[in-house]
């Protein structure tokens, strides 16, 4: 766009005159919220429209901003903004409030600005490739209300604004099921629009968030007089100054008659936000009589006795909300039969390699005794973690596919399980993952996905509705990886640096299969090795390469467009092993 007076014009015509046009279609949503079963009739319209129960906070240089937003029913999202308002912005300033796919590029744009003697004004606009603000020839967001507030010496500006997820304009970002990158800057000064703004020279601060979310969430119930609760935490815990840290301790848990998990959440220590990376709760899974050691250390070193603490009863990873279980459901915990024993697994990724941080993180669990009709189980499906699991550097969009077959899931109930919520999970090259659900050759709406999904913000999802997989269903989950700033080959693992693919599905009622997944066969892994590694080629060449381990044989690859055009169709299409495991680790053993 060239910028002249007339463009100059229309911009300042935009800037103080944004006005939500007309609309005669209703968007469509492929991840439509419906009213759960009899809980439309006991909560009011206006309760469901304006009770904006999410919120997150963002601190900026100039002040801090706490948004809230809520879901409405005629696909609308509203959106209420404080921001404190500090120095010469009490007197003129300006806020801007946007959303991109995956951070800094394609920026959807909302400006505030505020004067002594002009009223608070919206204006609609966009960034461009090189992070210039332009302004949107239409403008889709709505001010419902605006205000500055004065409480106890302290400036606030308060502002709700709507818009609907999908407003098919092309320069809004169209909000969708997964990861939303959300971002403010606050400054005192009044942009001058005319001299392209770029707001990479600005102070903006970024999120990842989730917007859209089931409806589950609006109905949270409440909780059992008889609930309990207790935390899993690790006890002043010096973090090390190494990029990756797994750090495990064990807890006793007394509970000698069975009870039901019901809702659990992350505390994590203020100040180690962006340090404490995810975290797994573990039962050990041993007679209850079997005594395990008390641990408290490095993962990797932990006593042998404890690789029975496999069975997880809560997982977080950094982004997610409290995790509270369907009213007809719980995890099962206690009883004659259950171990006392549970191990915490805490995630550290210090890529600043910070020091000094102490750490007192864990999750905090609730339980009743009030049972409820069915156990919940974790289902694992996509890639098996192994080094197989190989990146190619310099890859812009690499896929991998996860298979869980009807060998292994025919072995579920014939009623099927019913699958409510979904956890996917990546490492720093994943950028996208969906789980597509098929039933004989016919392909099922999809289980889950995240087009802009990011290792930094992986919150466990109840899904729009629940999904029933019944026996011979086949699930496929999709990673995609983007390695372009990498000159070495990425392997599966479990460090920050190395990849893993997979969904971990909550269902009910509880079976005992916990991992469906599956992985590049050794036959497809020696021919490949075979073809591309030329000291291996030869008489001998199968005898080398059972000698050298996998990470080795990578290690030595030469990474061109055919190696990599080779390696994508193996990794896709080439033979695969399964992995059906049941919760004890050894393989899943079914009548069905």
């Amino acid at each position: 766009m060239r910028w002249n007076l007339l463009s100059f014009l229309i911009w300042e015509y935009l800037l103080f005159s944004c006005v939500m046009p007309t609309i005669s279609f209703k968007v469509s949503s492929e991840w439509r919220r419906n009213s759960p079963s009899g809980s439309e009739e006991s909560i009011s319209e206006s309760e469901r429209s304006k009770t904006f129960p999410f919120y997150s906070s963002f601190s900026l240089l100039r002040g801090d901003v706490v948004l809230y937003w809520n879901l409405n029913y005629d696909e609308t999202i509203s959106f209420k903004i404080r921001a404190e308002i500090t120095g010469n912005m009490k007197s003129e300033g300006f806020l801007g409030f946007g959303f991109s796919p995956r951070g800094k590029e394609d920026r959807d744009v909302v400006m505030v600005t505020w004067t002594e003697d002009r009223p608070i004004e919206i204006a609609d606009a966009f960034t461009n490739e090189e992070g210039i603000l332009l302004p949107d020839e239409r403008c889709d967001y709505h001010m419902e209300s605006s205000n500055i507030l004065y409480e106890d010496g302290d400036v606030f500006l308060e502002i709700d604004i709507t818009r609907y997820f999908n407003t098919k304009d092309p320069e809004d970002y169209q909000i969708e099921w997964g990861t939303t990158w959300t971002f403010f800057m606050l400054d005192h000064e009044m942009p001058e629009f005319y001299r392209k703004l770029n707001l990479e020279t600005m102070d903006v601060v970024e999120r990842p968030l989730s917007l859209l979310k089931s409806n589950q969430y609006q109905y949270e119930p409440n909780l059992p007089p008889d609930t309990k609760l207790r935390e899993f935490t690790v006890n002043k815990f010096q973090i090390p100054v190494d990029d990756t840290t797994y750090w495990c301790q064990t807890f006793r848990f007394d509970l000698q008659e069975k009870v039901h998990g019901i809702k659990y959440e992350s505390l994590i220590t203020p100040g180690n936000e962006m340090i404490v990376h995810h975290m797994e709760l573990y039962h050990c899974e041993v007679p209850p009589d079997n005594k395990i050691p008390d641990y408290s250390g490095p993962c990797p070193e932990k006593p042998k006795q404890l690789n029975v603490c496999s069975k997880v009863i809560a997982a977080w990873a950094m982004g997610a909300e409290p995790l509270v279980y369907p009213i007809e459901a719980g995890v099962p915990l206690g009883g004659s039969a259950w171990s006392k024993h549970l191990m915490i697994e805490v995630h550290y990724n210090n890529p600043h390699k910070l020091s000094g941080l102490i750490d007192n993180s864990g999750i905090r669990y609730y339980y009743t005794k009030t049972l409820r009709r069915f156990d919940i189980g974790v289902l694992e499906v996509g890639v098996t973690y192994s080094p197989n699991l190989v990146i190619p550097p310099q890859e812009e969009d690499f896929e991998w596919n996860g298979l869980c077959l009807p060998s292994c899931t025919s072995g579920l109930p014939t009623e099927g399980i019913q699958v409510f919520a979904s956890q996917l999970h990546a490492h720093l090259s994943g950028h996208e993952i969906k789980t597509k659900h098929f039933r004989g050759d016919v392909e099922l709406p999809l289980l889950d996905k995240d087009p802009h999904y990011t290792t930094f913000f992986q919150d466990i999802r109840l899904l729009p509705d629940n999904v029933l997989i019944l026996p011979g269903d086949t699930l496929v989950t999709t990673c995609r990886f983007n390695t372009e700033d990498r000159v070495n080959v990425t392997l599966g693992g479990y460090g920050i640096l190395d990849e893993m693919c997979v969904n971990y599905l909550h269902y009910y009622p509880k079976t005992d299969l916990e991992v469906c997944k599956s992985t590049v066969s050794q036959d497809a892994l020696n021919f490949f090795f075979e073809e591309t590694t030329v000291s291996f080629r030869g008489s001998n060449s199968q005898h080398d390469i059972q000698r050298k381990s996998t990470v080795e044989l990578f290690s030595t690859v030469d990474w061109s467009d055919m190696t990599k055009s080779l390696w994508r169709e193996i990794a896709n299409v080439g033979p695969m092993v399964e992995e059906c495991l049941a919760s004890n680790g050894k393989a899943f053993q079914h009548d069905n």
